[in-house]
């Protein structure tokens, strides 16, 4: 029989203010909406992931899309680390993955469409810097000590703990790259039907889309290595558990595995601070955390399904 890594009794005694969240993202059929997430590595001429600071910089680059676009920069410490428009919104990823996270849509032809615009503009910028953006599961060429770190305050504090979690986090966080679908729900009930089937399929889709057969500039003998770094990435909060099939998820069951995961960090005035030392369910028991804090916690897991106000 599968552990649970939370009891019953947790599921029960879990705070109802921390399923608000969940229950908020619920909306009738005739609403529903597709998301699709994608990002896409950078190289310059000589295969290198760039910098962000220079003139054909990660920086540069995010500089030149918002021209392209029309869109705003989104700032942390006076640098520009993301970009946010009527389209949608671009995040920096730690190694300089370029992240799309479009706008939900109606259907795949209009989530097709504002990729392939996207993708445009990256070109364009690509050529004016001399940098090539391409979509595969994993870096081939270089290796994760090779890779330059985003100025973003939360990924200095992952970068220290994370291999502290699994041996492999490092290579997740800089090395490998996604393509994710957003999902809407109507109830609970939807939810966990969705959880289940998304639960079963993401291995298959795996599968047959992997592309992700080098490493280091050397085969790697898997053709998803990107899989293998993930089954040793923060193995406690992060891939394929037992509880995805083996009962119906709920929203305080999901938060309650959510809560008693460690944190990472709290954002006050714009300053990330590092809380690392606590579980979620701890700091929050004291009054040390609030909704805001909750809904960074709950995207700081990475199973392959995650809950949020919308499956993802």
């Amino acid at each position: 029989m599968l552990i649970h890594p939370v009891s019953e009794a947790m599921t029960t005694l879990v705070d109802p203010a921390l399923t608000t969240i969940f229950r908020a993202g619920e909306c009738p059929a005739e609403r529903w909406q597709i998301g699709a997430e994608h990002e896409l590595f950078c190289i310059d001429a000589n295969g290198n992931a760039p910098p962000y600071e220079g003139d054909s910089g990660i920086g540069a680059v995010l500089a030149g899309l918002a021209n392209e676009l029309g869109w705003s920069p989104d700032f942390e410490a006076g640098q520009a680390i993301g970009l946010s428009g009527t389209g949608g919104a671009v995040t920096l990823e730690p190694g300089g993955q370029l992240e799309l996270a479009a706008n939900p849509r109606s259907d795949l032809h209009e989530v097709a469409r504002d990729t392939r615009n996207f993708q445009s503009a990256v070109e364009r910028v690509g050529d004016q810097l001399g940098l090539t953006f391409f979509a595969m599961g994993l870096l081939p060429l270089q290796t994760q000590a090779q890779i330059p770190t985003m100025p973003k305050g939360r990924y200095q504090i992952m970068k220290r703990v994370m291999p502290t979690l699994g041996s492999r986090s490092l290579e997740m966080m800089f090395t490998t790259a996604t393509v994710q679908t957003n999902l809407d729900y109507s109830s609970e009930a939807d939810m966990a039907r969705k959880f289940r089937v998304a639960a079963c399929l993401s291995p298959i889709v795996a599968a047959l889309f992997a592309n992700a057969p080098y490493q280091g500039g050397r085969p790697s003998g898997r053709m998803t290595e990107r899989y293998a770094i993930w089954d040793d990435t923060a193995t406690d909060r992060s891939g394929r558990f037992g509880w995805f099939l083996e009962r119906p998820v709920t929203y305080a069951y999901y938060a309650a595995w959510a809560a008693q995961q460690q944190m990472f960090f709290i954002r006050r005035d714009e300053v990330y601070l590092d809380r690392t030392d606590r579980r979620f369910a701890d700091a929050w028991a004291r009054g040390e955390c609030t909704q805001g804090d909750w809904a960074d916690h709950i995207g700081s897991l990475f199973p392959e399904v995650r809950l949020k106000q919308f499956l993802e």
